[in-house]
């Protein structure tokens, strides 16, 4: 059974006590003459069973106010989880891959300027699903909100490298090159090449995760 209804059933019981000891005591009142008359007791009668019906109604529509409440909140949560779902695998399953083809012949440490990869620019607001319902995955279960943001931050570190590495290459392929473009670009080749199973893994797990609340 559930805590909720328990709790309901131990107010009605001990409403229930209460009106029993209140009709005990008037009626013991009635047979000393100092209680209340029979229209009176009838009285009393109707206004406890009234004030219980009330009472039971209240109760009623508040459990059915708070299981709306909680449905809509299921409804809002897989609503962001659907939306996350999407956001995660469609880096995981055609950003990821992309860059893992583009860079598979590429050895960071050695690779020539005229070696150099050429990479698109990723979409413009690649976490744009994850920057609005920061709020709501805090109120997730804890292993889908380590996940979520494992990967998350993992991502966005990736990411930075990738726009690094892209402004490199633009001024290597620029009047304005400087000398130590050629070992920037390098760099960031190796912050972005080497990551890849990582994030890869993360997107897995938190894909994972989120399945559970969507299913």
């Amino acid at each position: 059974m559930k805590p909720g209804l328990w709790k309901d059933i131990i107010v009605l019981v001990a409403f229930l006590i209460l009106v029993r000891l209140l009709l005990a005591w008037f009626h013991r009142g009635t047979e000393m003459g100092t209680g209340l008359t029979l229209d009176g007791y009838n009285i009393v009668v109707i206004t406890c069973l009234a004030a219980g019906l009330g009472f039971g109604a209240v109760v009623l529509q508040l459990r059915d106010q708070h299981r709306a409440d909680k449905e809509d909140e299921k409804r809002r949560r897989c609503s962001v989880a659907k939306a996350l779902l999407a956001e995660i695998e469609d880096w995981e399953k055609h950003f990821l891959p992309g860059v893992q083809k583009a860079l598979a012949d590429t050895d960071p440490e050695k690779v020539t300027k005229d070696k150099l990869p050429w990479l698109g620019s990723p979409s413009p607001n690649p976490f744009e699903v994850y920057r609005g319902n920061v709020s709501e995955i805090g109120h997730f279960d804890y292993g889908v909100v380590a996940a979520v943001i494992a990967f998350y931050k993992t991502s966005a570190e990736h990411l930075r490298a990738y726009e690094d590495y892209r402004t490199t290459f633009g001024r290597l392929n620029a009047s304005w090159e400087t000398p130590e473009a050629l070992e920037e670009a390098r760099y960031c080749l190796k912050l972005i090449k080497a990551p890849i199973p990582t994030v890869i893994s993360f997107a897995n797990k938190a894909c994972l995760e989120l399945r559970k609340l969507v299913d």
